[in-house]
């Protein structure tokens, strides 16, 4: 069984991650996707709470796919095993599944070509490949990638652009009502 994991703060989730999820089916193949909402962001990053974002991904994830995942649709899941871990790392996360998931199981993790020069900040990273070799999503402005570049979308931007009151057309449509349901952002 060959398992794609996609990991980000997803906040917001948009288009730009649902043409990720699309590469990743058409070019791996695999059963499934696990996509993982970061619980707290390595780096440091502020964002909203986890709650949000993953019910964010979860509206983002689950509806609106058919067309993005082509003919061979793997099974998508968002799971909050982050939040259970209590961390955001992903040689533990990856060794958690690891664990969960049958010996047989091919793990794949899905990054995008931006974070190719921040490896070295990675924890474990060397470790990390080994036990789900990146599959890496090129990405417009960066060099690298086992796919050609997608649109370079802005999260920075498509949240200050959620503050000032606008509806983002890169945000689907039920995580837009989410977010003006909760008021994130600093959204009316």
């Amino acid at each position: 069984m060959r398992v794609a994991v996609y990991g980000g703060s997803f906040d917001p989730p948009h288009l730009g991650h649902q043409e990720v999820l699309g590469v990743v089916a058409k070019c791996l193949e695999p059963d499934a996707v696990l996509v993982v909402p970061t619980f707290f962001h390595a780096f440091g990053k502020q964002s909203v709470p986890f709650k949000h974002r993953l019910e964010m991904a979860r509206l983002a994830f689950t509806s609106d796919l058919a067309n993005t995942l082509g003919e061979k649709k793997p099974v998508v899941r968002v799971t909050d095993i982050e939040q259970t871990l209590g961390m955001s790392r992903s040689f533990h996360t990856l060794s958690a599944l690891r664990e969960f998931y049958s010996l047989d199981t091919e793990f794949r993790l899905v990054v995008g070509a931006d974070i190719l020069g921040e490896t070295e900040k990675w924890y474990r990273w060397d470790a990390v490949r080994v036990l789900a070799p990146p599959f890496v999503v090129g990405r417009e402005g960066y060099p690298g990638g086992d796919t050609p570049p997608l649109p370079n979308y802005s999260s920075t931007s498509i949240r200050a652009r959620l503050a000032a009151g606008e509806k983002p057309q890169e945000v689907p449509p039920a995580v837009r009502d989410y977010i003006r349901q909760h008021r994130l952002y600093g959204s009316p």
